[in-house]
């Protein structure tokens, strides 16, 4: 077996999360991301006299919400990301930007990357407090975007 034959899995707990516009941020602090999914849509069209099935016509891609997560910090309010997100909930300014996700190996090296084009915050949310619960306080943004194109990095 030569070494293309082998296979190497990715782990999917070590990753970083970069923002290239409208600043730049490399944060590998997330907990959670999710919403990296794409979806063609398809346009069903019956044809006259063919009874034996239905053609399914490609139309556009769609995207759903990227979803990030972290524990709160006390400062995170002052970041050019957090000054970004309220900007465009609170004062409804729109600054769409370019972000990257890299699943990293243990060397920080990327292993697949995903290029996202055209992203805006559409959603800022705090975890539930609980008086009788010790945990710590998550925050959520969910971004909107425009496309992504995944790379093998290796």
């Amino acid at each position: 077996m030569t070494g293309k034959d082998t296979k190497s899995y990715m782990s999917a707990f070590s990753f970083i999360v970069s923002f290239k516009r409208p600043f730049n941020l490399e944060d590998s602090g997330w907990q959670e991301v999710s919403g990296l999914m794409s979806e063609l849509s398809v346009e069903e069209y019956k044809e006259g006299g063919e009874n034996g099935f239905v053609w399914k016509l490609p139309k556009e891609a769609k995207y759903k919400n990227i979803v990030l997560k972290r524990a709160m910090e006390s400062h995170s309010l002052d970041s050019d990301l957090m000054k970004w997100v309220k900007g465009a909930l609170e004062d409804f300014i729109f600054k769409p930007g370019d972000m990257t996700i890299s699943i990293v190996d243990e060397n920080i090296k990327p292993l697949r990357t995903w290029n996202v084009t055209g992203v805006y915050p559409v959603k800022m949310e705090s975890s539930s407090l609980h008086a009788n619960k010790n945990e710590l306080a998550i925050e959520t943004i969910e971004l909107a975007y425009r496309s992504f194109k995944v790379e093998n990095d290796t």
